[in-house]
């Protein structure tokens, strides 16, 4: 189950407070807010406060899609933060028991 942190202040750049939690070495999951607060949900084993860059984001406006060189910047500063997933888990072929081959072996001399 995640925590969740409430700070009484509303942010607009949920994206840039998210990848400066995430720089900040937060195990931030998620962002959000609405008119009055902004949430932080974080890992369940995180235990440093969050709320110190949320208040420092206050007031703090996402770049505007007009603006291409700070919109490429925090499209680069998304990829960073977002981590690769896992790679699948390459399992080795099960192994035949030792002594299947004794058993099908005696199978056969009792059935044939």
């Amino acid at each position: 189950m995640q925590k969740t942190v409430i700070v009484p202040k509303s942010v607009d750049d949920l994206t840039g407070l998210l990848i400066e939690l995430r720089r900040s070495s937060f195990s931030a999951l998620n962002v959000g807010a609405d008119r009055n607060f902004t949430y932080v949900h974080l890992e369940p084993h995180e235990e440093k406060d969050p709320t110190p860059i949320v208040e420092s984001w206050v007031g703090r406006t996402p770049p505007s899609a007009r603006d291409k060189k700070a919109f490429q910047q925090r499209l680069m500063d998304m990829k960073e933060i977002v981590s690769p997933p896992p790679p699948p888990s390459v399992a080795p072929p099960p192994e035949e028991p030792s002594g299947d081959g004794f058993v099908r072996r005696l199978f056969r001399r009792l059935m044939g």
